[in-house]
């Protein structure tokens, strides 16, 4: 997960021809086509990357997840790398976990093959 953010810049054009990884992850998903549902769908391939155990937030009341996900969403990446360790990782899984199980982190909903539904 810290690699998402190791390099990322708090410019979301950034130079360069390739996107960073969290910028990516981060941006809106475009109107309906087939480049946008494979857009979306490396999306998740990078979110399920980070390993996270489905149930790390179990005990965590849902309005406090949901705030830690909208802190993390919103902060620039030089602000996330500035925290220490246990506040960092906290923000970035928050953000990602809850989208590998029901959606991407723009609100996206994942289809039922993509979040083990079936």
């Amino acid at each position: 997960m810290l690699a998402l953010i190791a390099e990322a810049s708090d410019d979301p054009g950034g130079d360069g021809d390739g996107r960073e990884a969290f910028a990516f992850i981060k941006s809106d998903p475009g109107g309906v086509s087939l480049k946008t549902c494979e857009e979306e769908a490396a999306k998740l391939a990078l979110l399920r990357h980070t390993g996270l155990p489905a149930g790390l937030f179990a005990g965590v009341a849902p309005k406090v997840l949901a705030a830690w996900r909208a802190r993390a969403a919103m902060e620039a990446p030089s602000h996330l790398r500035e925290h220490q360790d246990p506040v960092k990782l906290t923000l970035l899984a928050a953000f990602f976990l809850p989208s590998t199980r029901t959606s991407l982190p723009n609100g996206t909903p994942a289809t039922a093959g993509q979040n083990g539904a079936s």
